[in-house]
């Protein structure tokens, strides 16, 4: 099943899910999941990016005895060690 077209084919007519379906031979959940199917595919990569809150962590040799947390907002934290 190709997702895109079909919910181009959506799109384009005008239809609400019910008659889309009904002129396809599909029930109207079909047509959702059709385009719910075609939705992940557009934002696959997006989608798991924004589903997780953490940041890379870079962790590189420290040249003192200290431990120093950067926010991506700018807030430094130092902890001596």
């Amino acid at each position: 099943m190709d997702y895109q077209k079909f919910k181009e084919e959506f799109d384009t007519s005008g239809l609400s899910q019910k008659e889309f379906g009904l002129r396809k031979s599909i029930s109207s959940s079909m047509v959702s999941y059709y385009l719910r199917k075609a939705k992940a595919q557009e934002g696959g990569e997006q989608q798991t990016e924004k589903s997780t809150s953490f940041r890379p962590l870079t962790v590189s040799q420290p040249t003192n005895q200290e431990i120093k947390i950067i926010t991506p907002r700018g807030l430094q934290i130092v902890i001596p060690v």
